[in-house]
């Protein structure tokens, strides 16, 4: 069985994988990470800044993950960002590697500020996330709860202004799958080659920016075959 260590995009509170955690695969052990001060970490105090989300996630990957068993590091939208950094601190490491690397929802690393959103009205900023999909019927409907997200939407975006991929710093030796969804902005195969190298490999799935909620057995499937390539 193979870990499948999955890591949350901006603005998860719980379970931002519920969807993987109900699987009965008996190929894969789903290990949903989550960051200092949400969900089951909620007690823990929130990062600062973006060098220790990555110290602090790191710490938590390396009591989680049983190394002497295969494992993926999979990273939705910022998790992809998140995994993007893991990576190159595991590859420094006297461990083994992972298997595989998955970026899901996200576009090719390179600086982007956030500036313009963090600092727009409270409707116009909910608005763009509402857009992406991905904040439930409940949560946009109860007051307390979106306040929370928005709150949780802030702090992410305003780490993300922090995260800086250095092409240099991390030359990525293992397989890498990138997932998009049909209905996001995306980069092309090439962006993502020449920023990572010639091993990867673009999928696209049907839906919004949260096509993994939707999509969740033609994802599996995608992950099984190219295990089985490099079998």
């Amino acid at each position: 069985m193979i870990q499948l260590v999955m890591f949350p995009y901006a603005g998860s509170i719980i379970n931002p994988y519920k969807e993987w955690l109900s699987l009965d695969d008996t190929e894969f052990e789903i290990i949903q990470i989550e960051y200092d001060g949400r969900g089951r970490r909620s007690f823990v105090e929130r990062p600062e800044n973006w060098r220790t989300l990555i110290d602090k996630t790191l710490k938590q990957v390396l009591e989680c993950v049983d190394f002497t068993k295969e494992y993926i590091l999979f990273g939705h939208s910022m998790g992809a960002r998140v995994v993007a950094d893991i990576y190159r601190k595991i590859d420094a490491m006297a461990i083994n590697q992972p298997k595989l690397l998955i970026f899901s929802g996200s576009e090719a690393f390179r600086a982007k500020n956030y500036e313009s959103i963090l600092t727009a009205p409270v409707k116009k900023f909910n608005q763009f996330f509402f857009k992406l999909g991905g904040i439930p019927k409940e949560v946009i409907e109860e007051v307390e709860l979106l306040e929370l997200v928005t709150d949780y939407l802030r702090e992410d975006l305003t780490l993300l202004n922090q995260f800086n991929f250095n092409r240099k710093k991390t030359k990525i030796t293992c397989p890498v799958l990138i997932f998009n969804g049909t209905q996001e902005e995306k980069s092309e195969l090439k962006e993502w080659t020449d920023l990572i190298g010639p091993n990867c490999q673009q999928m696209i799935f049907q839906g919004d920016h949260f096509f993994i909620r939707t999509n969740v057995q033609e994802i599996l499937s995608v992950i099984k075959n190219k295990l089985n390539e490099s079998k």
